[in-house]
């Protein structure tokens, strides 16, 4: 697929059909930008490819395919890369005594090294276009919740690489987003948890935990597949209205 140069581009990690980055690329392509989507398993995102959207296979914990991104991107736009959204993600769920480490240590490797990588990776690009990176993240962490510590702990770290990033690179003209997403849950996101465990399987949260948690946890699911895209939607318009949104140079 040949990339139109004058067109802005944004690149999306973790693309897979139903989840969040699915959502964003169909946005933006419907915005009229060259979208390269990408995710680990090019048939989960074939569906973006028919669209017509830029399709390939990344990994953020492998620094040859990032290598490998970096130069097909450059190549397709002339060196310039407008937006960086750095999505992907894992979500292992698990209370502390059931912890598998290297589970655990996974999840904060994929949110916050992957955008690390990708970031220093694509630096170049997105000075030169003067360009933004979205890092989305979770609310997950302002809520008190058993289970949850990997994924609202990476998430955690991310927003806090995010103010870091908006200090740096500011100097450079490169504008840095992070986005605390409500709740998404694909349909095949699963909870790990051990037969051996020493809890019991309807471990509840604890009556002195944030009261707001209780109330939005009926709606934490309710965004699966279209309707996440109309979500973001809302989002992307919201922030179209201010100066530092997504879209707000």
């Amino acid at each position: 697929m040949t990339s139109d140069t004058s067109k802005q581009s944004v690149l999306i990690t973790g693309c897979s059909k139903g989840g969040i980055g699915d959502a964003l690329a169909q946005e933006f392509h419907t915005r009229g930008f060259t979208v390269f989507a990408t995710a680990r398993n090019l048939d989960r995102i074939q569906h973006l490819k028919e669209l017509g959207c830029d399709i390939f296979v990344l990994d953020v914990m492998d620094q040859k395919s990032i290598f490998e991104a970096v130069e097909y991107v450059s190549k397709k736009t002339g060196g310039e890369l407008h937006f960086l959204i750095n999505n992907a993600g894992l979500n292992y769920r698990s209370t502390i005594l059931d912890a598998d480490l290297p589970s655990f240590a996974q999840v904060f490797a994929v949110k916050v090294f992957g955008a690390v990588s990708m970031t220093r990776s694509f630096g170049p690009l997105l000075t030169k276009a003067k360009g933004t990176i979205c890092n989305m993240g979770s609310m997950a962490p302002y809520f008190k919740s058993p289970i949850l510590m990997a994924y609202a702990g990476a998430n955690s770290a991310l927003e806090y690489l995010s103010h870091q990033m908006r200090m740096e690179l500011d100097p450079f003209g490169v504008s840095v987003v992070h986005v605390s997403f409500p709740g998404h849950r694909r349909r095949d996101s699963k909870q790990l948890r051990p037969r051996t465990s020493l809890h019991p399987p309807n471990l509840a949260v604890p009556a002195s935990s944030n009261s707001d948690h209780q109330k939005l946890l009926p709606t934490l699911g309710q965004h699966d597949g279209c309707p996440v895209r109309q979500h973001i939607g809302v989002k992307i318009n919201a922030e179209e209205k201010t100066s530092d949104g997504l879209f707000g140079q």
